[in-house]
């Protein structure tokens, strides 16, 4: 939804700008469900090929820009288009449909063209093609696997749009204290660990840790919340060591005064400690033992051994 959405925004800007002319011709086109959907075709859209067209070449994921759409003189809707590779193409337009492969089980068909509108898709349906500049529209929880394939389709410049709320929604649902709003460096480190986890397909008995309890109740218990740091104070505290930051540096001379006086401070210090050593080692030492007085010894008197 979000890549037709995207689409029709684009060429409304395009056919302001004139590069889609002539009038607009209504199609009935099948959407990636097989859904039937109405498509507005005109010189210069540019179209994406949903499924192999082999008479033609044209492989599922193949772009192309229409040269011209329209009906001939029998009334027949006709295209034209110029592939990507360069070569062109012309048929009627309800001829551009997988052919039936003969012998296989499943022979549905349709005998809508299985098209769309070629400047936005999702991430996966633009594998393999580059272009000068790309843009990556991230409304939900994307993982490593899609943000690799979305951001590696430049070869100059690349954007990452996300919308804030679903970012602060996600910050806020893992944390003990909701009310408080999530801060930008939050809301990038949320983005961070996106880009980083493998969103891997779960079933039921991924989510059971007492397998003989839910085989006896079938019942799960309720997901443990996450436990979260709350950064409330880190973040003050830098908000703070920032604005000190910026105060010292529109007056640097505070700053020199500061450290002069701390250097003062600290040689005057040293230097009475430094002194009070010198005075305790220049003290005689005594040669008392605790708790033991010797008496003094007669003249003559021996000592035993």
């Amino acid at each position: 939804r979000d890549a037709a959405a995207l689409n029709r925004a684009a060429r409304e800007v395009l056919r302001t700008e004139g590069a889609i002319t002539g009038p607009d011709v209504e199609v009935q086109a099948r959407d990636r469900e097989n859904k039937p959907v109405m498509l507005a075709l005109a010189r210069g859209n540019r179209i994406r090929f949903g499924e192999g067209l082999i008479r033609h070449g044209i492989r599922n994921g193949t772009r192309a820009t229409i040269e011209a759409v329209g009906a001939d003189d029998k009334g027949i809707l006709k295209l034209r288009v110029r592939l990507d590779d360069g070569r062109v193409v012309e048929d009627a337009y309800g001829s551009l449909v997988r052919e039936q492969v003969p012998g296989a089980r499943s022979q549905r068909s349709s005998a809508l063209p299985r098209i769309s509108h070629a400047w936005a898709g999702t991430a996966y349906s633009v594998q393999g093609k580059t272009a000068a500049a790309s843009v990556y529209y991230g409304s939900t929880a994307s993982d490593a696997r899609e943000l690799y394939v979305g951001l590696t389709r430049h070869t100059q410049d690349a954007w990452l749009v996300v919308e804030r709320a679903r970012l602060e929604t996600s910050v806020r649902l893992r944390r003990n204290d909701a009310g408080i709003k999530p801060c930008t460096a939050e809301l990038h480190e949320r983005l961070f660990v996106e880009a980083r986890r493998y969103a891997e397909k779960t079933n039921v008995v991924d989510h059971i840790e007492d397998r003989a309890a839910f085989v006896q109740t079938g019942k799960l218990p309720r997901p443990k919340r996450e436990a979260a740091i709350d950064t409330r104070y880190e973040f003050e505290a830098g908000r703070a060591l920032r604005a000190v930051l910026m105060q010292i540096g529109a007056h640097p001379r505070l700053l020199l005064r500061q450290l002069g006086h701390m250097r003062r401070e600290a040689e005057r210090k040293i230097s009475d400690r430094f002194t009070a050593i010198v005075d305790a080692l220049r003290k005689p030492v005594t040669g008392q033992t605790p708790n033991r007085t010797l008496a003094p010894r007669r003249r003559g008197q021996e000592i035993d051994r």
